[in-house]
């Protein structure tokens, strides 16, 4: 049976890794986001990975075992004693996020700690957490499993209180 597993790779070898991961058969997911760098003498579009050292894959057990011999490799994400397992519904989840989430600006409204339902667009039905980040709302989305959370802004309009 597949799952998806997070690797802690190598600095910087995330997208090397991918690619040999992926060159193997194995599926894999990389969220990369688009930025632009400044620099004294120059400014620069890169794409980089959004969770450092991170890589995310789609195996059985014998992939397991097969990962683990690629330069890059460190290790599987564990927590405690066991390796983490990340829910297909947690990949989604982050997904789109990743792919198809158009950051607005969150006006006033609710307060800061309101569980709150996102109402429309690609994380509709999906529950988070209303926080203050920089002087700003938004909304926390927890992957419980990666134990991360990505920190959003949403339209008031698109946000009702739990």
């Amino acid at each position: 049976m597949k799952q998806w597993y997070a690797i802690y790779t190598a600095v910087n070898a995330e997208k090397k890794l991918y690619n040999r991961v992926i060159a193997s058969g194995i599926d894999a997911y990389l969220p990369l986001e688009r930025m632009t760098r400044q620099w004294s003498d120059r400014k620069k579009e890169i794409i980089k990975p959004i969770f450092r050292s991170y890589l995310f894959v789609y195996q059985n057990i014998d992939e397991y075992y097969k990962v683990k011999c690629f330069p890059g490799f460190l290790r599987y994400v564990s927590f405690g004693n066991s390796v983490s397992i990340i829910p297909d519904s947690e990949m989604i989840l982050m997904k789109l996020i990743v792919d198809n989430f158009n950051k607005k600006k969150v006006t006033a409204g609710l307060v800061k700690g309101d569980k709150v339902k996102i109402l429309s667009g690609p994380l509709e039905g999906h529950v988070g957490v209303l926080i203050r980040d920089q002087g700003e709302r938004k909304v926390a989305l927890h992957i419980k499993n990666l134990k991360h959370s990505f920190i959003l802004n949403i339209s008031m309009n698109d946000i009702v209180k739990l």
